[in-house]
Order: C-alpha cells, then sequence, then structure tokens
C-alpha cells in the first residue's frame, strides 16, 4: 500500500482522484438486471463510478485513511494516509451519526481540504 509521500509522486493516480465518490455512491448495492438494457445500464453506472476515493475506515475502534482505486465492478485499497490528524477522522466518523456495519465513512470537507492542500491537488 502506498504511504502519503509515494502517492505524491504518483501523478496517474492524483489526475483520476475524485471527491465526489463515498464508500455508499461508488457501489451499486441493490442494482437488479432484468433484460440487457439493465446490463447495458449497469455497465453505465459501473464505468461513471471508476477512479479513486478516500474514506475513512474504522476498525476495531480505529481509524484510518485509505484511499480506494473503483474499477468497474471491483475495488481495492491502494494507500493509507496516516500523516493526517486524527482528530479530522473522528470528526469525519461523528458527523454521521449512526455506527456503520461496514466500518466505510466518507470523508467530510475538512479532511478533503487537508488533501487537497497535502496532496497539491
Amino acid at each position: 500500500m502506498l504511504n502519503l509521500k509515494e502517492l505524491k509522486k504518483n501523478k496517474e493516480i492524483l489526475k483520476k482522484i475524485r471527491f465526489d465518490l463515498t464508500p455508499q455512491n461508488a457501489t451499486m448495492n441493490g442494482f437488479q438486471i432484468r433484460s440487457p438494457e439493465d446490463w447495458k445500464r449497469l455497465e453505465e453506472l459501473a464505468e461513471e463510478r471508476t477512479g479513486y476515493y478516500f474514506y475513512v475506515d474504522v476498525w476495531d475502534c480505529q481509524a484510518r485513511l485509505l484511499l480506494v482505486k473503483n474499477e468497474k465492478f471491483s475495488s481495492s485499497a491502494v494507500a493509507q494516509i496516516k500523516e493526517i490528524p486524527y482528530e479530522l477522522l473522528i470528526e469525519a466518523v461523528n458527523e454521521v451519526w449512526a455506527i456503520n456495519r461496514s466500518g466505510a465513512y466518507p470523508i467530510n470537507s475538512k479532511i478533503e481540504k487537508w488533501l487537497r492542500k497535502e496532496l497539491k491537488i
């Protein structure tokens, strides 16, 4: 997994980072395919959601900031940003006002601002 220093050097990833994607809208849970047109629409939707996005991952009561590569029908974590102030992560989790069973929380505007500054994007 990449760290912040390595990520800053990876121009290919940096130009594909999307702040409009979240763990909740990056996937197509619940999409039903009942016809060939549905399959075509699913592929179009999946293509629209490709790129990289950040999210706050909470596991065993510990928060961390991850960058995910979202492809048409799969995703994988590619970076962990350990340099971010922990308080920002906790604030983003608390903004949701609910426990998320998946442990995947969207970043908030403060984290986005911090990332844009650090990554110079």
